[in-house]
């Protein structure tokens, strides 16, 4: 199996602050986020910030990753994870339980080389039978859209043929490795996959998919509530709902 590792680095959206005259009382957000929301928080931020005279400084990573970061101590204002993720946040008291809205939810789907004929998952069969023929399958290993894929190869009982030919990474986007040659397939969240040039995707057919929702809550600890808050309401805005969509999503 050939391994790969991804380094998810910081997007610190700050560019509001720089040219609007911050408001008065506004204040310096921090976000842990996980990867999956990541379109949809860049083209929302934007508005958000000009909208309060907050800035965002937003982390992005897997979303068990981030549970790692976060029980180790790693300082923050707003969480976003997926929402069994966010489960175990708060059975660890990072996370004020309460503060918990749904804010977005994402289906799995299949990436490949866009230009070429589309892999057939009409079905369940068609499904496994694909997944069989293709030369190698990208996923992630500690992401929540790639331990649902390898659980459901297990489940269909080809598990040891996709980890024999796999290219898994640890995190990151999935498709970048079949638009580069390095993969025939990716599975992931559609949020992740669709922004990615030179690939297509289709969805996992009905019987083998998987709703994720993406959670956001308050950090326990966090000083800035008020401002978090504005932040959780603002991305749970039924007047964003079609960015969400268009981002791959459907509004939580």
């Amino acid at each position: 199996m050939r391994s790969l590792r991804s380094t998810i680095a910081p997007l610190v959206l700050g560019l509001a602050a720089v040219l609007l005259p911050s408001a008065a009382g506004a204040a310096t957000i921090t976000v842990l986020s996980s990867f999956g929301m990541s379109e949809v928080i860049n083209a929302l931020a934007p508005a958000y910030q000009k909208q309060t005279g907050n800035t965002l400084v937003v982390y992005y990573d897997v979303g068990n990753l981030l549970l790692r970061r976060i029980a180790g101590g790693e300082p923050f204002d707003v969480a976003i994870l997926p929402g069994d993720a966010m489960d175990r946040a708060v059975a660890g008291v990072e996370v004020d339980g309460p503060t918990r809205v749904v804010l977005a939810r994402s289906g799995i789907g299949l990436a490949y080389k866009a230009g070429t004929p589309a892999p057939d998952v009409h079905d369940v069969d068609a499904f496994r039978r694909t997944i069989l023929a293709a030369r190698s399958v990208a996923y992630t290993t500690a992401g929540a859209s790639g331990l649902y894929f390898i659980s459901l190869c297990e489940r269909l009982g080809i598990a040891d043929q996709v980890k024999a030919k796999a290219t898994v990474l640890q995190g990151g986007r999935t498709a970048e490795l079949v638009a580069s040659g390095r993969a025939a397939l990716a599975a992931q969240q559609m949020s992740e996959l669709l922004p990615v040039a030179g690939v297509a995707v289709v969805p996992f057919p009905p019987a083998l998919q998987h709703d994720t929702p993406f959670v956001g809550a308050l950090a326990a600890g966090s000083t800035k509530r008020a401002a978090g808050a504005s932040l959780l309401r603002f991305l749970a805005d039924p007047a964003n709902a079609a960015t969400i969509r268009a981002k791959g999503m459907e509004p939580g």
